[in-house]
């Protein structure tokens, strides 16, 4: 890990994104924050300065790579179809090991494991479940040096990857499962996170995300998140989810869109976007607050979870900082 050179660094009051080439031009980005303690579910500020009890020693958040760039095709990703190889595991756990070094060096930690709450989350460049090996043993390294550290895995597609993580079930209580859904409606949902790079590449259809989250759940408690990107003018349909899963096994996460040149490419103009919740824009406060109204009928728990402002104006999101510094041609 010596030899990998940082070439781009964003700062921000509590963020911090870093672009490294690693070897030959292969680049990875991921970054670190620190939020105050917040409510599992329901609405966040969406600016920092908004947020309460605000602490190096609350909530850290670190966002890492498990693969250089990715092979998928999902129409909104700025990082589809890029995909150059996966981590080792050990180049896994050095993002995380980086980053606690950075702050050491600014005297904020002395240890990671001063932190209220160290949130790991393996949804930077990904699908992590594609890279399932090296994954697996980068989580029991970080277990072992941050017994408290709780792990995000972001996933949606082959279903024999899920199958061998249940296999661990040592790690299986330290993390917190999400799953990318988007849609209600399957045959919506598999145009867009539509797989065209191998025949055997297929999206776990819905069916089969809520039988995979009852296996899991005998093992962790955490309700496991499904992600939702919001969609002007979609009619979701949360009650159509009851008939595999109950209110009491996942909670619903609702996102807009970070704008990319891919999702801009693929005329994603009818998404919320995370500009237009800062700005309060009419038309989508008005649809956000319809879509909030319908979870909450359909007796789901949610987290709206739009990026806060310094984020946005920095353009720190997943890839972003990789995509501004190279235009796009990589």
């Amino acid at each position: 890990m010596k030899n990998w050179k940082i070439i781009k660094k964003i700062e921000m009051k509590c963020w911090q994104t870093y672009v490294a080439d690693i070897w030959n031009n292969e680049f990875l980005e991921f970054s670190d924050v620190f939020l105050p303690n917040e409510n599992t579910y329901g609405t966040r500020p969406y600016k920092f300065e908004d947020f309460w009890e605000i602490s190096d020693k609350n909530k850290r958040v670190i966002t890492i790579c498990t693969m250089v760039w990715c092979y998928f095709n999902c129409q909104f990703c700025a990082s589809r179809q890029t995909y150059k190889r996966n981590l080792t595991y050990k180049e896994i756990v050095w993002q995380v090991e980086f980053l606690a070094k950075i702050w050491i060096q600014n005297n904020r930690l002395s240890d990671l494991n001063e932190s209220t709450e160290l949130h790991v989350l393996f949804t930077r460049m990904w699908e992590p479940l594609a890279n399932v090996e090296n994954v697996i043993w980068a989580i029991k390294e970080l277990i072992r040096k941050y017994p408290h550290i709780k792990i995000w895995l972001s996933t949606c597609w082959r279903e024999f990857w899920l199958i061998e993580l249940l296999k661990h079930t040592d790690i299986l209580p330290y993390i917190v499962l999400q799953f990318s859904v988007h849609w209600t409606d399957e045959l919506t949902r598999s145009k867009l996170l539509w797989i065209d790079i191998n025949s055997d590449s297929k999206l776990v259809d819905l069916k089969r995300i809520w039988a995979y989250i009852k296996k899991f759940r005998e093992y962790n408690t955490r309700k496991v998140s499904c992600n939702f990107i919001i969609f002007n003018w979609y009619n979701y349909d949360f009650d159509l989810l009851k008939q595999y899963v109950g209110t009491e096994d996942i909670y619903l996460r609702l996102s807009p869109l970070n704008v990319t040149k891919n999702s801009n490419k693929a005329g994603f103009s009818w998404a919320i976007l995370d500009d237009d919740v800062i700005n309060k824009q009419a038309m989508s406060s008005e649809f956000i607050k319809k879509v909030i109204d319908n979870v909450k009928k359909s007796w789901f728990s949610y987290a709206f979870t739009p990026a806060i402002d310094e984020e946005i104006k920095n353009k720190s999101a997943c890839w972003q900082a990789l995509e501004t510094l190279f235009d796009n041609n990589i």
